[in-house]
């Protein structure tokens, strides 16, 4: 009889008879042929649900009410869900939800005796899952509850014939608690294991194992815990290694499966932090066609920001935040690329919240199951038997904001995986107050509303052709205005209307004196001078204190508004939106590297700083109607998106906030109702922070006529020290990396960028509409942008250049 993996010692359980087993009959579905070694099921399928609200893969086992205490559950598996008629073994998580009382939960095969070993312990109205590689009786598993409680079962994968030998009977091994027996009398009674301690326990020739197994399942107690502390299991004759199977606070009984290499002697070692009794059960050995073990484990990933792993990557990158999808390359330390699944251990470590951890191969959905439920300041482990998923990786959710280390043990023979399937799914943005959190005095910068925008042409005496104010409103009406309502998604309008014409003695004048004449109903002023000139100038005027800039007349703002060079008029709407974003505190994102001369005018995926390269004849010029030939550029491209949120028109649901870790994101394309930024706070200075947003180049849209489409990467400093301050009272914008007029801080898909200690990898296009990233590390602020500071950046690649926007 087997006895499945991750048995839980029932410390002071009565032995119960086995209850009669009533197999329901079952059709089998349809399974793929199954090869030697371990088989993996493309994602884990839930197969047993006894919640009123739950569901199964295939409708059966669902629903039936909560498992009377004392009973047995009969639960068929062959057959089902993807699995086939024969099989060694089946690997599970078990889970139990809303226990009634303190109890346990032992899986076993059907038409076998119960044991007395359990595979998980709970406590009253507690869900505890842990994973079970269990032998199947008629093909089935049978589930003893020592107390009344809801039953849960996800299975993962199969053990073909010949892989796995499970014993008749699991056998105790060890426990060093008084008056215990084991197996064959050895290794009974040493009493409590001391802290820093390592215990020696034979494995080979024992309890009906071979005399040189090469692996065997074990599940490894630790009870009547003295402190908080871990064990580790590791062969013995090695170097105790940066890993752990267990975690445990004082007082506690806990339990965690263990597929152990056996080591010198035909043992294996224990370490114990913290002293505390030990109980090691056997229930059968791997061989080495279905499964490698490494020469002792490895870490594989610790977010601790003291961590470390086996080769120094996937470390220190801070906890994980809210709802994180963490994508793990697990073919790493060992593993070969053509693994099929790893022995993994997987701890959830000083939780902030209540939630759990779920793993899943990369290219699948993420599954209902959960592998790890933690609650908050706990740290707690489970053995993972997890299929690698597309280019070697895993998916490693978390539900609330914790540390999350993962540690492999070996690797098992099967089908190889995919070459190809989508990234681990995207971390879901949750605070509704998160523009608020980010943007410096948002009162000040949001526009939400119409703004009214008179039209003053001046002549300056300088014969260049006479323009009609009402003429120009009605063009910038009809090009300039949409662009404000799509880049708003309506929050925002701009309306243009003529209001006079007048002499100046040149573009200056001009601006003053329009913006002293402009009276309710206005609320803005574009003065256009009669001078051949595509330039211009405006501001949101001198304002002190958080006072929206609709909410009075230019005079009343202290002077908002600006002008725009005769020659733009009929001809540039790019000029026009440009100098309007001035008046609503954008300012210009730009590059400047030490010792090197720059401009503001040269960031191509921002209008507020350029615009992409093109053939003047290409068709990102459009003739305007009526001109005679005249052409205009016909989508000027958005802005970034952290001057849209600034001003109020994305939602913090739309804004994820990456403080520190490794999560995975999906990026929507601007204005689009799906995520619009990640940003990224420096935590020494909020003010200062990076921030990614997705420019594709989608078709018939503002950026189709960019020329490299990726993940734009920014640096923002709101603390207004430094350098010009005209445009806005406190932002600074400036591309992440790179030369002026190019796209080196655009992230392509296939392409990472690392810069200032945050690594972005660029996964996929989301079919023109955005793009799948993932995003590592801390945002550690250069400084001032507005000085001379140093761009530490690594990115293959060049990026074409742009022309300069007056």
């Amino acid at each position: 009889m087997f006895v499945a993996f991750r048995r839980r010692l029932a410390v002071g359980a009565a032995v119960l008879a086995a209850v009669p087993c009533a197999l329901a009959a079952t059709t089998p579905d349809p399974v793929l042929a199954a090869t030697p070694g371990f088989n993996s099921l493309a994602a884990p399928q839930r197969v047993l649900d006894t919640r009123a609200t739950g569901t199964t893969a295939d409708g059966q086992y669902v629903a039936g009410g909560a498992v009377a205490a004392g009973t047995t559950y009969v639960l068929p598996l062959a057959g089902r869900v993807g699995l086939p008629a024969e099989m060694a073994a089946a690997v599970l998580n078990v889970t139990v939800a809303e226990p009634a009382a303190a109890g346990f939960v032992t899986v076993y095969p059907c038409g076998t005796t119960l044991p007395t070993a359990s595979n998980l312990n709970y406590l009253g109205n507690q869900t505890v899952p842990n994973a079970v590689i269990a032998a199947l009786g008629d093909g089935a598993v049978c589930l003893f509850t020592k107390s009344a409680t809801h039953l849960i079962v996800d299975v993962s994968g199969w053990f073909a014939p010949g892989s796995y030998a499970p014993l008749g009977a699991p056998a105790r091994l060890y426990d060093s608690r008084a008056e215990r027996p084991t197996v064959d009398g050895q290794q009974a009674g040493e009493g409590v294991r001391p802290a820093e301690s390592e215990t020696r326990v034979r494995v080979a020739g024992r309890g009906g194992l071979d005399v040189a197994p090469s692996s065997v399942v074990l599940n490894v107690t630790a009870t009547e815990t003295q402190g908080p502390g871990f064990a580790t299991v590791y062969p013995c004759g090695v170097a105790r290694p940066n890993a752990s199977n267990l975690n445990y606070q004082p007082n506690q009984t806990v339990p965690n499966l263990v597929v152990a290499k056996v080591g010198a002697g035909g043992e294996v070692c224990v370490f114990t932090k913290a002293a505390a009794h030990l109980v090691v059960d056997v229930a059968g050995a791997l061989g080495t066609a279905a499964y490698t073990p490494l020469a002792s484990p490895q870490r594989l990933l610790d977010t601790r920001t003291t961590g470390t792993t086996a080769d120094n990557t996937f470390r220190g990158a801070g906890t994980q935040p809210l709802r994180a999808s963490l994508q793990l390359d697990v073919t790493r330390s060992g593993v070969p690329d053509g693994a099929a699944a790893v022995m993994l251990n997987v701890t959830a470590v000083n939780a902030q919240a209540a939630g759990y951890l779920a793993t899943h191969p990369r290219g699948s959905a993420r599954p209902t199951a959960s592998n790890v439920n933690y609650a908050p300041g706990a740290t707690i482990a489970n053995a993972v038997v997890a299929r690698v998923g597309t280019g070697g990786e895993i998916c490693v959710f978390n539900l609330a904001p914790t540390d999350v280390i993962v540690d492999v043990a070996g690797y098992l023979t099967g089908p190889a995986p995919a070459t190809v399937g989508d990234p681990c799914p995207g971390t879901n943005p949750g605070d509704p107050s998160a523009a608020a959190a980010v943007v410096g005095r948002p009162a000040l910068h949001q526009v939400v509303g119409v703004d009214r925008v008179a039209i003053v042409v001046c002549d300056l005496g300088q014969g260049f052709p006479a323009l009609d104010p009402a003429q120009v409103a009605a063009w910038a009406n009809q090009t300039v205005s949409p662009w404000f309502a799509e880049a708003s998604g309506g929050a925002f309008s701009v309306q243009f209307a003529a209001l006079t014409r007048i002499a100046a003695a040149g573009p200056g004048a001009c601006m003053n004196d329009a913006i002293d004449l402009t009276g309710a109903p206005f609320t803005n002023v574009i003065a256009v001078p009669e001078i051949d000139d595509l330039g211009g100038l405006a501001g949101p005027g001198g304002l002190n204190a958080d006072t929206n800039v609709l909410d009075g007349t230019p005079p009343e703002q202290s002077g908002r508004g600006g002008y725009v060079g005769g020659r733009a008029a009929f001809l540039d709407p790019s000029v026009f939106i440009h100098e309007i974003g001035h008046t609503i505190h954008w300012p210009h994102s730009y590059i400047r590297n030490p010792g090197e001369s720059y401009d503001e005018y040269d960031n191509p995926v921002d209008v507020m700083s350029g615009k992409p390269d093109a053939d003047f004849d290409s068709a990102n010029y459009c003739e305007v109607p009526g001109t005679g030939g005249q052409k205009v550029a016909c989508f000027p491209q958005h802005t970034l998106a952290f001057n849209r949120m600034a001003a109020g028109w994305v939602g913090g649901t739309q804004i994820a906030v990456h403080r520190s870790g490794h999560a995975n994101y999906v990026l929507d394309r601007p204005t689009a109702p799906g995520m619009q930024t990640v940003v990224l706070p420096d935590p020494g200075d909020p003010n200062r922070m990076m921030t990614l947003e997705a420019r594709p180049a989608t078709p018939g849209g503002r950026d189709q006529f960019l020329e490299v489409p990726g993940v734009a990467v920014h640096l923002v400093d709101q603390t207004g020290a430094g350098g010009d301050q005209r445009v806005s009272l406190w932002r600074r914008q400036q591309q992440a990396a790179g030369q002026p007029f190019s796209y080196e801080h655009v992230v392509t898909p296939g392409q990472t960028l690392s810069v200032h200690g945050v690594t972005i990898s660029v996964y996929q296009s989301g079919g023109g509409e955005g793009y799948a990233l993932v995003v590592s590390g801390t945002y550690r602020s250069p400084g001032v942008l507005a000085e001379s500071q140093p761009v530490l950046v690594t990115q293959s690649g060049d990026g074409p250049w742009l022309t300069r926007l007056p």
